[in-house]
């Protein structure tokens, strides 16, 4: 039989005012948090504004990407790149953009004019995230465009050593054939000169 006077009663006001109490707690960290400044990326402090434009330019550039419009993708990356100087997918994206200019990649670059961008980018990649997996696999194919096999083997071999699967097999004993093919046609070239 329940007592009219019991002590839940005298309780639950005390509960009542705990848990209020942790809510505000919870309310004016929280308010706190969003309050903060915002951590700054390499110096740079963007407003709202110019986030959403950011943005806006981002998505332009991957879908310019994607679709392979690069005369649209380049310079969006480019800026991007320059905003964001220490974040690595702007460089990322841009150093793809500029192996993708280069054509197909496993023969020598048509239009040697693109090879210096591309190596530009590449540097830039290297200077913001190191020599990551993506570093070396846009690196062997600048040197597959420049038509140099040897150097192109050099980065297969350390992804392949890495860890870097099939893929990396593969393309190193591509690699390694053509630097061999390409060896065998210059000197056969020399002893016929």
């Amino acid at each position: 039989m329940a007592r009219s006077g019991s002590p839940n009663r005298r309780v639950r006001p005390v509960a009542a005012l705990g848990i209020a109490a942790a809510l505000g707690l919870i309310a004016a960290a929280v308010g706190i948090w969003l309050a903060r400044p915002a951590p700054r990326r390499g110096g740079v402090r963007l407003s709202a504004e110019r986030v959403a434009e950011v943005m806006r330019t981002r998505d332009v550039a991957l879908a310019a990407l994607e679709n392979q419009q690069l005369d649209r993708a380049l310079p969006a990356l480019a800026s991007l790149s320059g905003l964001l100087p220490d974040d690595p997918l702007p460089a990322r994206n841009l150093a793809v953009a500029r192996i993708v200019a280069l054509g197909d990649t496993l023969q020598p670059a048509a239009d040697e004019t693109a090879v210096p961008p591309a190596t530009a980018a590449l540097d830039r990649l290297r200077a913001v995230e190191g020599e990551t997996a993506a570093w070396r696999w846009l690196s062997a194919r600048l040197a597959m465009a420049r038509g140099d096999a040897a150097a192109a083997a050099v980065h297969y071999e350390a992804l392949a050593a890495a860890g870097g699967g099939a893929a990396a097999w593969y393309a190193l004993s591509r690699a390694r054939r053509d630097a061999d093919r390409l060896s065998g046609s210059r000197d056969r070239e020399r002893r016929v000169s």
